[in-house]
């Protein structure tokens, strides 16, 4: 399995010089996102690049529709702002939902660990996710939030495809990325970002997933010459197989990670150059003491039912764990998925079918399904981990990607996980000492 992962990372590096040539300009390989925690346009690429076991066809031509179509969210984009004062120098680009803000209209970045009002000339550009305008956003704050209302205009999307439709008779792979709702986002988003740039900027920063409109903002900084230096900053933990992290034509020109294992995947792996990377202690994950309770934590997608019920089965008829003890925790942005509270309520019917507790067991493992960075933390936090492994090929995580890593088998998909060491897949930061300093940069 490790040897097989390396060699899916390394046949995608390749895969990628296809397209630096200007047929397919002006993105070149930067529209490609090939991450491996959800069902789209993108991991189905990716599952047909490493070979594995297909999905029907209907199971892929569903895949693919629904990626397609998932573009009728964006069509519909309002921009709230207040009166900007034109005197930011450096802009960052993140995310946030209606209860990162304080009552004072700070954005509280859960990325960078700061508020938007501790950095001086600078204008927070924010992919809004929640339903509802916070009751107050001040002045250096801009806002780019979805309406309720989904559009129906597929008139839109058919257009999108045509334009894109000379790229089938180049490669195909290329021509489904070029539609995904990924990419479509892509125009969305620099259609309302370009009129807030000018030649004072000196730094674009961006929690950083390597997410084809972060990608394509580079893309449109470096094709209108604008003299922009674009900053990454890697915030969540490593994943199993970081393959949407493969150098592509337009990534940003630092990058900024948490770990020296980090360091030796990125440059050893991945394609990054050494003078791209800035190691610094993590501004999202701190050294805080946290109670820690027994947790399930469920991926962003549940791909594998029959399998993590069996494997849950497998835990508890082999005393690793009892289940009656356990919290069930959905991820972060599948709250409202249908199939993961499904899920969600199949393994609470689990518990509720054991007679009793086992007062035997006394293990105090944390449970994390599918690929999950969160099992990075956990064990930096010292915790104990088990995975429930639905993919093994993008799942698993390996020490000849992550040397700091020891796996210990249970069964095809259950793992344990340790350290060798503490602070090399990510150094947790200090509170005193949060603060992005572009001077070091």
């Amino acid at each position: 399995m490790d040897r097989k992962q390396i060699h899916l990372l390394l046949n995608i590096r390749k895969y990628f010089s296809n397209f630096k040539s200007s047929n397919y300009g002006p993105h070149y390989d930067s529209l490609f996102y090939l991450a491996t925690y959800s069902n789209f346009i993108g991991s189905y690429i990716l599952r047909k690049l490493a070979r594995t076991k297909s999905l029907s066809f209907f199971n892929n031509f569903s895949i693919v529709i629904k990626d397609i179509f998932f573009s009728l969210n964006y069509l519909n984009f309002s921009l709230s702002k207040k009166k900007i004062q034109n005197d930011y120098n450096q802009i960052i680009l993140t995310w946030a939902f209606e209860n990162n803000f304080d009552k004072r209209g700070n954005l509280i970045d859960r990325y960078l660990n700061i508020s938007s009002n501790k950095l001086k000339k600078t204008l927070w550009f924010v992919i809004y996710m929640s339903e509802k305008l916070p009751k107050k956003f001040n002045n250096n704050i801009v806002l780019l939030k979805k309406n309720n209302k989904k559009s129906l205009n597929f008139f839109a999307i058919f257009k999108f495809i045509f334009k894109n439709v000379k790229f089938v008779f180049k490669n195909f792979f290329y021509f489904l990325s070029s539609i995904s709702n990924y990419n479509f986002f892509s125009f969305t988003l620099i259609s309302n970002l370009k009129v807030f740039l000018n030649s004072k900027i000196k730094y674009l920063i961006m929690p950083y997933e390597a997410q084809p409109f972060q990608n394509h903002i580079i893309a449109f900084l470096k094709n209108h010459h604008y003299k922009i230096k674009t900053i990454g900053y890697i915030h969540s933990p490593p994943l199993a197989l970081p393959s949407n992290f493969v150098y592509k034509s337009f990534s940003p020109d630092k990058i900024i990670l948490n770990g020296k294992d980090q360091i030796y995947c990125f440059s050893k792996i991945l394609g990054w150059k050494k003078s791209k990377i800035k190691l610094l202690p993590s501004l999202r994950f701190l050294k805080t003491k946290k109670n820690i309770l027994k947790t399930i934590y469920l991926p962003l997608s549940i791909r594998n039912p029959k399998i993590v019920l069996k494997s849950l089965n497998f835990l508890i008829e082999n005393n690793y764990i009892d289940i009656k003890n356990y919290l069930i925790k959905n991820h972060p942005a599948a709250l409202k998925s249908t199939k993961n509270l499904k899920f969600k309520k199949s393994i609470e019917k689990l518990k509720e079918n054991l007679k009793k507790n086992n007062e035997k067991i006394n293990s105090k493992y944390l449970i994390f399904i599918g690929s999950s960075g969160g099992i990075i933390e956990a064990l930096e936090r010292g915790s104990k981990v088990i995975q429930i492994v639905e993919f093994p090929l993008f799942d698993i995580y390996s020490n000849r990607i992550w040397p700091s890593i020891i796996r210990r088998k249970v069964n095809e998909n259950i793992y344990i996980y340790s350290l060798r060491k503490k602070g090399n897949l990510i150094k947790l930061g200090n509170k005193k000492n949060v603060r992005l300093n572009m001077n070091n940069l």
